[in-house]
């Protein structure tokens, strides 16, 4: 695809994707690059230091930022949300941040609609947890999950500075490549 700028950079939020599979980012990044949007794995996030450097480049962006959470309907992955959501939020009351994190896969609500199947709540798990079955994110098939992910940033996102960001980035494509003689970026 070439040389790509910050398309976030025109939009009044600051938007990322976390999924709680580090297997899923690949399939994650396809869905929002096109939007300049990164995408983290979760699974990673144990560390306090982790969370607060994230905080600190959160309170960097002068910008409300918003995570979209995807990950398994279990005690882990709903306790993994939790903590990320408030950690962040904790580090960032000092910093003047602004930050909400959506869990938008997997729900309750999708586990119905889209029939996936339900496994058994781990017996030696005591976390508080208010369902009776688990459901792993990757039982979500591929292109509803992308589409989950696209609906949720496209309605986040000003599609006017989306495209404007786009226009923006291909005619400084175009100027790098005429200033280095005519190189494809």
């Amino acid at each position: 695809d070439g040389l790509n700028f910050d398309l976030m950079s025109h939009q009044d939020i600051h938007i990322e994707v976390f999924c709680e599979a580090a297997g899923m980012v690949p399939q994650m990044q396809r869905v929002a690059s096109p939007f300049g949007i990164a995408v983290r794995s979760s699974g990673g996030f144990d560390s306090t230091t982790t969370k607060q450097n994230l905080a600190r480049f959160y309170a960097q962006t002068e910008k409300p930022v918003v995570v979209l959470h995807v990950g398994d309907l279990d005690p882990s992955g709903v306790h993994l949300a939790k903590s990320l959501s408030e950690d962040i939020s904790a580090f960032l009351e000092n910093l003047d941040g602004d930050f909400s994190l959506r869990r938008i896969a997997v729900t309750p609500d999708q586990t119905d609609e889209h029939d996936l199947p339900k496994g058994a709540v781990k017996e030696k798990d005591h976390r508080q947890y208010d369902l009776d079955f688990t459901v792993q994110a990757e039982a979500l098939d591929p292109s509803v999950l992308a589409d989950i992910v696209r609906h949720n940033i496209e309605s986040l996102i000003d599609p006017d500075a989306h495209q404007r960001a786009l226009e923006w980035q291909a005619e400084q494509r175009q100027k790098l490549s005429t200033a280095v003689g005519g190189l494809s970026l």
